[in-house]
């Protein structure tokens, strides 16, 4: 199975259900419309403080990069027909829109630069 995910973005936000949690404009802000649980062997809180947390720079090539989101039930099953904008993340205009195909996937975006994208899905 996958060991990490690192993904550099100005803001990185995750919704599930009535749930989130936001990192960006150097804080982590969770939400919740149920319970908040915390389990762990150790907990602590620090601070004030500003930690160095230097992320690298997005990688730059001549090469153009192929860029596709693909989306998925909990079960592994391919999220079909879900109605879907792919902006660059900051910006209005919309690089791809439209509907996942058969295997859940979004068009396919074509660039020199790797940048940080905006995936908004509109479920029914």
């Amino acid at each position: 199975g996958i060991k990490g995910i690192i993904h550099n973005g100005q803001v990185i936000q995750l919704n599930a259900q009535g749930a989130g949690v936001v990192y960006g404009d150097n804080a982590i802000t969770t939400k919740t419309l149920g319970t908040h649980t915390a389990h762990a062997g150790k907990h602590s809180v620090t601070g004030p403080a500003a930690p160095n947390l230097t992320l690298p720079n997005m990688p730059s090539s001549e090469t153009q990069t192929d860029e596709k989101y693909v989306t998925s039930k909990r079960g592994g099953q391919a999220r079909e027909n879900l109605p879907y904008q792919l902006a660059e993340a900051g910006k209005r205009s919309l690089l791809a829109s439209g509907k996942t195909a058969t295997d859940g996937g979004t068009d396919i975006t074509r660039d020199t630069i790797i940048k940080s994208l905006n995936l908004k899905l509109k479920d029914d």
